[in-house]
């Protein structure tokens, strides 16, 4: 019977460590709102980032079919789009 209290205080313990983050920010799949050392805070930066370049090498490759508003450059752009999209991983359903 002594070893109740003990395994409600170790209970205790592990319960309050995994608090200080949801278990979806510790496992790297929450959405936002993770605190920066979680792993889903450091892949929220890294889609943003391989955004951002994907951004910039359609900018640069549309603006060599015309300038922006022509219909080149649009065309361009959009297929561009199409093609990303085509490569994205399915969303995750969250139950």
């Amino acid at each position: 019977m002594r070893l109740a209290p003990l395994l409600l205080m170790l209970t205790s313990i592990l319960i309050s460590g995994c608090a200080k983050h949801t278990v979806d920010c510790t496992m790297g799949v929450g959405q936002n709102g993770c605190t920066p050392e979680t792993p889903e805070y450091k892949q929220i930066l890294q889609q943003k980032q391989d955004a951002k370049m994907g951004d910039t090498i359609d900018e640069v490759l549309c603006r060599s079919y015309g300038e922006p508003g022509s219909t080149a450059y649009a065309e361009c752009r959009r297929k561009r789009t199409e093609d990303r999209q085509l490569f994205e991983p399915p969303a995750r359903v969250r139950n």
